[in-house]
């Protein structure tokens, strides 16, 4: 892994963007968008809906971020143009911006009804086990079926 002494702040937003995952939290967050739109129709409540998507979103990108610092030393093995690896951002900021992430998340879902929270506690808890050592693990598939099967529950709690 490389640390730049210098960095510039477009390398560091870039890290960050990157430790995002962009395209499969992408994914994600538009799949709770189709599943909450199709829930609330025909009385949708945009703003439910918005805390909603924000709150995955949160979620995932804690989720994601926390891969990358879980990751780092295999990352910089087999994935050499990981943010860390590439010293973008320092394995402390992944770390710290994954837990900001999941302080966004309650913070965004104590406007929703508490069994959301909850779920989201479960999603939240079962993709940072996933990231800490069980992907390596025989429970590894069980781990991310049980996250997929979340989304439907976080969405009609």
């Amino acid at each position: 892994m490389q640390i730049a002494r210098k960095r510039k702040i477009s390398h560091i937003a870039l890290g960050f963007f990157l430790l995002t995952h962009p395209l499969p939290s992408a994914l994600f967050v538009t799949t709770v968008a189709i599943f909450s739109l199709g829930a609330m129709w025909p009385h949708l409540l945009w703003s439910t809906f918005l805390l909603l998507i924000l709150g995955h979103a949160a979620m995932q990108f804690s989720i994601n971020m926390m891969n990358d610092y879980c990751d780092r030393y295999r990352d910089a093995i087999s994935q050499p143009a990981k943010p860390i690896v590439r010293g973008l951002v320092t394995p402390r900021e992944a770390f710290v911006a994954s837990i900001l992430m999941g302080i966004v998340m309650v913070g965004v879902q104590l406007r929703l009804p508490p069994l959301a929270l909850i779920v989201s506690f479960g999603y939240l808890a079962l993709g940072q086990s996933y990231n800490m050592g069980l992907k390596s693990s025989i429970f590894s598939g069980l781990i991310l079926a049980m996250m997929f099967a979340f989304i439907p529950l976080y969405i009609f709690a």
